[in-house]
């Protein structure tokens, strides 16, 4: 009865790691590197600490999905890209984007 719950809201269904990883992707990176390009010092005080957030959301959607290799690979791709922008364009730092394939393989014995 009443309106049927939404996929980020299903506590049953959703897979919260990767709805974090998605989150900060699609909503929290654009708008803290579009404020930091206004509020340089929000570079190190909040892109630096979302990154690494990012970071650890995605080792424990690895760790505890264990998802296909394929998966893996393309989210991997998709944090390498916000990494690479959140560290270049707002932060003036070279990043190797294969970083986040070494990190989806390690931990896991793969």
């Amino acid at each position: 009865r009443g309106l049927p719950v939404g996929p980020l809201n299903d506590r049953d269904r959703i897979n919260r790691s990767y709805a974090q990883v998605g989150f900060i992707e699609f909503f929290v990176a654009p708008f803290l590197m579009g404020l930091s390009c206004m509020v340089p010092p929000l570079d190190s005080l909040a892109v630096e600490p979302m990154i690494d957030n990012l970071d650890s959301w995605f080792k424990r959607w690895r760790d505890e999905s264990m998802p296909p290799e394929e998966e893996l690979k393309r989210v991997a791709e998709r944090i390498s890209a916000v990494t690479a922008r959140g560290l270049q364009r707002n932060l003036g730092k070279p990043i190797d984007v294969t970083d986040y394939m070494t990190i989806a393989n390690s931990d896991m014995g793969r």
